[in-house]
């Protein structure tokens, strides 16, 4: 009897149309454990594989899969990081590196197993998700509720950047839905609310980062609904987001922290003194852009960045002992020991020290062929792929990571979906 039921169950995870209908379910949970764990989304890409495994066309998908201009592009950055490790020198870290940078080849399976039904589930999924980390900080906020998920002292399930990184990403969407959507729903209600509800946050918060981000989510989300009237769009955002940061500037710490960062930008400029967050970030750019002069091509290979870097700034102090004489190097050389998570807090760098502009150009073919794509099933999908593309883009600046964390993974999930082969979507393979 057992023998039966468990040929049963075979058969019907080698079945098509169970099997792929089984694992867009699983997306559906991978999506979750993105969206509010750092230890959940292996198991589940785990079990992705696994189940995909048993499909009867499992040949033809990867195959349909692999002809896709966005995994192709995914799969050659992917080999650049392989081939530039060639030249690391330590081999257990730039395996630490390939490793890390693995969630690029997880576009073959999303391709491979996306139902068109299921896109806009997960869009509303992770608008909601949101929706509810959005309301979780709140409570926290006003004391109401302590989480036991925290991972840094007042945000839950994910780290403040990375928050901060699917928020604006999900006002911009929600903001997007709220004026095309034509009629009255309790879909326009519901993301009414969240806007609402994050706009407070940002602005109680006065983090001008964010401020500034909302500003020019604002810009982009509007241009892209009344392009057609194109100038009066962005003068209206403009008038909008001047609006927005003026209130700002008068009512949130916001003046303080810009003439705190300038302060430290000048000692950082004027004195070599990095002993700050906007030093530390000066700092580091200056030595990391000196050294990828020097390896513009090619760079100076895979994990090799990190290490570079330090022994640059040792070999710096080494010969003018006065530039170190009250320790300014201290707060760079602390955030370059603290391991293989070590980061110089500009992506566009780091990328570019360790694969040059010839591994660079690999990486932007990504954002090509992704926004070049006419696979998107509606407009609302394009705009979300447009949205997260030039979100991503602009937080790489400050050091939002291509390689760490979850935000990657969601980037990589999300792009392959949206411009998923329209074949595979509404056709079952025979």
């Amino acid at each position: 009897m057992q023998a039966i039921n468990l040929k049963t169950i075979y058969n019907r995870l080698r079945n098509d149309e169970i099997n792929i209908l089984f694992l867009n379910y699983l997306l559906i949970a991978y999506l979750l454990s993105l969206l509010f764990s750092y230890k959940l989304d292996n198991y589940f890409m785990g079990i992705i594989i696994l189940v995909f495994l048993f499909n009867e066309n499992l040949k033809q998908r990867l195959l349909f899969a692999l002809s896709h201009k966005v995994v192709q592009a995914c799969f050659l950055f992917f080999s650049v990081v392989v081939i530039w490790s060639i030249t690391a020198d330590d081999i257990s870290l730039a395996l630490y590196h390939i490793k890390s940078y693995r969630h690029l080849l997880y576009s073959i399976i999303f391709v491979s197993i996306i139902r068109k039904d299921f896109i806009n589930k997960l869009l509303y999924i992770f608008i909601i998700s949101m929706m509810i980390q959005v309301i979780y900080f709140s409570l926290m906020h006003f004391n109401l509720l302590d989480s036991p998920f925290k991972v840094d002292p007042y945000f839950p399930f994910l780290f403040k950047f990375e928050h901060a990184f699917l928020v604006l990403i999900a006002l911009g969407f929600s903001l997007y839905k709220i004026i095309t959507l034509k009629k009255y729903s309790k879909i326009k209600l519901i993301l009414g609310v969240f806007f609402i509800l994050e706009t407070f946050n940002i602005f109680s918060s006065g983090s001008r980062t964010g401020i500034l981000l909302y500003s020019i989510i604002l810009l982009i989300t509007l241009s892209y609904i009344f392009k057609k009237n194109l100038v009066k769009a962005l003068t209206f955002t403009f008038f909008l987001a001047a609006l927005t940061l003026s209130f700002a500037l008068v009512f949130t710490p916001m003046k303080k922290d810009l003439k705190r960062a300038e302060h430290s930008i000048t000692q950082a400029l004027s004195n070599q003194n990095y002993n700050s967050s906007s030093g530390l970030r000066i700092g580091l750019s200056i030595y990391a852009y000196n050294i990828f002069i020097e390896n513009p091509l090619f760079g100076i290979g895979t994990s090799n960045h990190i290490g570079t870097l330090r022994e640059t700034i040792h070999k710096v102090i080494e010969k003018n002992p006065e530039k170190n004489s009250q320790n300014q190097f201290k707060y760079m050389l602390d955030v370059l020991n603290t391991g293989k998570l070590a980061t110089i807090h500009n992506t566009y760098l780091e990328l570019l020290m360790q694969f040059g502009i010839i591994g660079f150009i690999f990486l932007l073919n990504i954002f090509y062929q992704t926004l070049r794509s006419r696979n998107f099933a509606e407009s609302s999908h394009y705009f979300f792929a447009l949205l997260l593309s030039i979100v991503v883009l602009i937080t790489m600046f400050p050091g939002l990571t291509f390689q760490h964390l979850n935000s990657p993974k969601f980037f990589i999930l999300m792009i392959s979906i949206l411009t998923a082969k329209k074949y595979f979507i509404t056709r079952k393979l025979t």
